[in-house]
């Protein structure tokens, strides 16, 4: 899809997020972290309808993007129960809720990561990290496939020329998140946090190229 359409509630002031070309010449959609103040952050939310929930039990979806490329910054997708409280941040991260982060990515580092919270504690063997050390520059694909009814959660990682470099699939359903989630994609300053790699506090900004989205 093209950004913006209709469905996606832009969070966040100050002009941090926008239509860009990078050095490459590709067009994305730049959400843009600047130091760690009031515009160390923004995000969008997909604002049409939860995943996983009872009306929509399978979800799939996939997002293709490039994460900020300075260490302190963290780029992510993920889906979270929210309870309706998306613009609260303290209630939506408060650690008690089913959560899939589909993808997060520290700049400066060589991997991306793929987790899960269940009820907010995060099942053993999780998260898993996967090499991508062009992940700031090229446009990997990050997917999940979760299928409640089944209780099962497929994730697979594409690299820019499509071949699938990650794939796992969980099939213990007590490490399957079983709430309704709303779907995030964002960037904030994680500089105050002693396991965040990095300090740079000047403008950088993550670019999504597409999302795919579909639940039944």
């Amino acid at each position: 899809m093209t950004f913006p359409t209709p469905g996606w509630d832009l969070q966040g002031t100050g002009g941090r997020q926008g239509l860009a070309t990078d050095s490459q010449g590709r067009s994305q959609w730049a959400l843009h972290s600047i130091g760690n103040g009031g515009d160390g952050w923004s995000r969008m939310r997909y604002s049409l309808y939860t995943f996983n929930g009872h009306a929509a039990a399978w979800t799939n979806i996939k997002v293709k993007a490039r994460g900020a490329p300075d260490g302190g910054k963290n780029s992510n997708a993920y889906l979270i129960q929210t309870k309706g409280q998306y613009n609260n941040d303290a209630a939506v991260q408060d650690g008690t809720k089913d959560e899939v982060d589909i993808w997060e990515y520290y700049g400066g580092r060589n991997d991306a990561t793929y987790n899960i919270f269940r009820r907010g504690t995060t099942p053993s063997g999780y998260p898993k990290s996967y090499s991508v050390s062009d992940a700031y520059s090229q446009a990997y694909t990050y997917e999940i496939i979760l299928d409640n009814a089944k209780r099962t959660l497929e994730y697979n990682l594409y690299n820019e020329a499509g071949s699938r470099v990650g794939h796992l699939v969980e099939t213990d359903s007590a490490k399957v998140p079983s709430e309704a989630m709303e779907l995030f994609l964002g960037i904030w300053d994680c500089r105050g946090n002693s396991w965040c790699p990095g300090s740079f506090n000047g403008d950088s900004w993550m670019g999504v190229f597409e999302v795919y989205v579909k639940g039944c």
